[in-house]
Formats: C-alpha cells, sequence, structure tokens
C-alpha cells in the first residue's frame, strides 16, 4: 500500500509521496528523505516567496515539488500564478514530477500544464469532473483521490478511471487507518 499524498509523520511511514506545503529546514529535509517519494513544496499561504536556493538545492538532491498550487482561498489569482511558475521554473528543466493543489482554479491550473508542457504530475485531493479527470489523464498526469472524493457527484465515474489513493494526512497511524479503510471501500 502506497500513500500517494502524506505529509510530514510523526513516525515514518515509508511507502508514501510525502509533500510539504512550505519550504522546509534542513533538518526536517533529511527527515523527508526516508520516505519512499519526496517533495518540497509552497501552497499559496502568502504572497512571499524565500528560500528558492534552498528549493533548489532540495530538487537537485532528488526530491520532487509538492505541493504548489492555486487556491480561490488566498490571495490575488496572478500572483498565486506568478509564484507558481517560478517554482515550475526551477523544477521543470530538473524533470522533477509536480504534485498539484487545486481550489477553485482548475482550468486555469491545466491551462499551464498544457503551456509548460508538464507529463509527470498529480492533482492532489481530486475531487472535480469526471470530464476534467480524463482531462488530467490526457496530458499524462494522476488523480490522487481521499474519502473526500465520495462526496463528489462524480464518485461512481471517477473510480472507473486510473487512480492513486492518498491520505493527505500528517500521522502514520492516521495516515495507514485512512488509507485501509478507503482502500477496502474502494475494492468492495
Amino acid at each position: 500500500m502506497i500513500d500517494s499524498h502524506a505529509h510530514a509523520m510523526d513516525r515514518l511511514f515509508s511507502n508514501a509521496f510525502v509533500c510539504t506545503a512550505s519550504i522546509p529546514s534542513k533538518e526536517e529535509a533529511e527527515t523527508l528523505k526516508g520516505y519512499l517519494f519526496h517533495g518540497v513544496g509552497k501552497l499559496p499561504f502568502t504572497e512571499n516567496i524565500e528560500n528558492l536556493e534552498l528549493l533548489e538545492g532540495y530538487l537537485k538532491d532528488g526530491f520532487h515539488l509538492g505541493e504548489v498550487g492555486l487556491d480561490r482561498r488566498y490571495f490575488n489569482v496572478d500572483r498565486q500564478e506568478e509564484i507558481l511558475n517560478t517554482l515550475l521554473d526551477i523544477a521543470l528543466p530538473l524533470d522533477k514530477c509536480v504534485v498539484f493543489h487545486s481550489v477553485g482554479h482548475t482550468e486555469r491550473l491545466l491551462r499551464i500544464i498544457r503551456e509548460r508542457k508538464i507529463k509527470r504530475f498529480i492533482i492532489h485531493g481530486y475531487t472535480g469532473s469526471y470530464e476534467t479527470a480524463k482531462t488530467i489523464l490526457s496530458l499524462g498526469g494522476l488523480i490522487s483521490i481521499s474519502e473526500r472524493l465520495e462526496k463528489a457527484k462524480s464518485f461512481e465515474k471517477i473510480i472507473t478511471l486510473p487512480f492513486v489513493t492518498e491520505s493527505d494526512k500528517n500521522t502514520r497511524i492516521d495516515a495507514e487507518m485512512s488509507l485501509k479503510r478507503w482502500n477496502s471501500k474502494l475494492s468492495s
């Protein structure tokens, strides 16, 4: 069982793609290396963008880019897109997988993916439409789903498509229990 999207956990659960919502300290980054896949990112909590040299060093040291993206709950989306493109400018020449966070700006994010010709990416926490999920897959991406998808109108159709499962949890026990429950439900 692999958790395709989690956050740094209290105890190591190595079968996970662990992402950060902000650029970690060097000590935190060392812990992240213990996971099967590890990403460093910056969510648009603030308009500030610092530590880009540190982020670039992590990417050169085997980290992927994630999680990054656009979120309607935060500041001006044009500024969010500028920040996202700055991060992509660093990651894409290094051929990194990108884990995207998208709340309310899916079409805009898909435009960026097309324009930047991003071929290795995951849209985490996917709860959108069946048609958009098919578009993501056609662009070379994956949708990562958690129990939140069950509330979406498109749930029954989306689970007929290829997907990966995620916990989006911060603790090993919560992540394992969530994944077991979710994977069991999907398997039935």
